[in-house]
């Protein structure tokens, strides 16, 4: 089975190891799972709910939301004048 291409495109490149990526669409994940890690653990019910009532959703699905929006903050690396930017990428690209 072959991958699907979007694991090509890569977010971060080891500086020591030039052929070692992580992948954009691991990153994005990671930090959308941080983002609802801290909603879920690090801010208070007072705080998630003002941040729902604003939204006007409920707690649960604001936490989502805004782990969805962060989990796109580096949608723009999967651009071809990024992918670039890693000499090893272009040919697997």
């Amino acid at each position: 089975m072959e991958i699907p291409r979007y694991f090509l495109l890569w977010a971060k490149a080891d500086k020591d190891d030039k052929e070692k990526i992580h992948p954009l669409i691991y990153h994005l994940i990671d930090v959308g799972e941080c983002i609802l890690a801290l909603w879920n653990y690090a801010l208070s019910q007072q705080t998630r709910q003002t941040f729902a009532n604003f939204l006007n959703l409920d707690i649960m699905e604001t936490g989502q939301l805004l782990a969805f929006w962060g989990s796109l903050h580096d949608i723009g690396k999967a651009a071809p004048g990024f992918q670039c930017k890693h000499k090893p990428a272009i040919a697997r690209l």
